[in-house]
């Protein structure tokens, strides 16, 4: 009886194992499997992301998706555990069997100073993976097996969409104020430009379990009279957020 236990116990924990490896992609239950035609056999579609297989054998759509190679993976599932480089994105990529590839709109996306493309966290994107080439009577390539699935990005501790992460209080003369993020390696830009005066933000210091910004305005005062928040983003890998310095309300 102890040892049914114990068994009872060891599979509780593996499960729950599993669950927490896989919860920050929001584990997909939309996963499908497509015999995906090429645009002259029948030009199979993924869902309203309109994803196809030109006549080439690449993936594109005529819905303005971006295309990034993440390399050769033995599954679906697989992807989950890497960050390719999104450096290099695409509105066509060659289909490759055993390969996978991310797949999302180009307006969720941001490219960063770095170079460094990101997908909104608040958005969701697509994994493909392709399992192996459908063939036709003459050994032709006619399609390929299409493992697909959606995903949320992950947050990489980034904070809320849309949250407030510091304030200037402009009341005492303050023009600049800091703020940590509880990553060591993000990045952050102005997300919007001005017409009245001039902000920076610039990345102050980077500690093993964080990094710290500093966001300044200069000559920029006159603006805030009309706006209440100056908004950033930050990225950390290939996820995004959208967050606000808060300008002093009673200014």
């Amino acid at each position: 009886m102890k040892n049914v236990f114990f068994i009872f116990i060891s599979l509780i924990i593996m499960f729950t194992s599993c669950n927490d490896k896989d919860e920050p992609f929001s584990n997909p239950t939309n996963r499908v499997v497509l015999n995906m035609m090429d645009e002259d056999n029948g030009k199979t579609q993924l869902e309203d992301a309109d994803i196809y297989i030109d006549r080439n054998m690449n993936f594109t759509t005529s819905k303005n998706f971006m295309f990034c190679d993440y390399g050769q993976a033995t599954s679906l599932y697989d992807i989950e555990d890497g960050d390719p480089d999104m450096r290099e994105i695409t509105y066509s990529i060659p289909v490759v069997p055993k390969e996978g590839y991310l797949a999302f709109p180009l307006y969720y996306s941001e490219r960063f100073p770095s170079g460094c493309c990101a997908i909104a966290i608040n958005k969701q994107y697509y994994r493909l993976w392709v399992e192996k080439w459908v063939d036709n009577d003459a050994a032709s390539h006619i399609g390929a097996v299409v493992h697909a699935a959606q995903y949320t990005p992950r947050k990489f501790n980034l904070p809320e969409w849309e949250s407030d992460v510091a304030e200037i209080d402009l009341i005492n003369g303050k023009s600049s104020t800091s703020f940590k993020i509880q990553n060591k390696n993000c990045e952050a830009m102005l997300a919007d430009g001005s017409l009245y005066g001039n902000y920076k933000i610039e990345r102050t210091k980077s500690k093993d379990s964080y990094t710290e910004f500093t966001f300044s305005i200069e000559n920029g005062i006159y603006e805030v009279f009309m706006r209440k928040r100056f908004p950033i983003k930050l990225r950390v890998k290939n996820s995004f957020t959208l967050v606000y310095i808060k300008f002093n309300e009673n200014y």
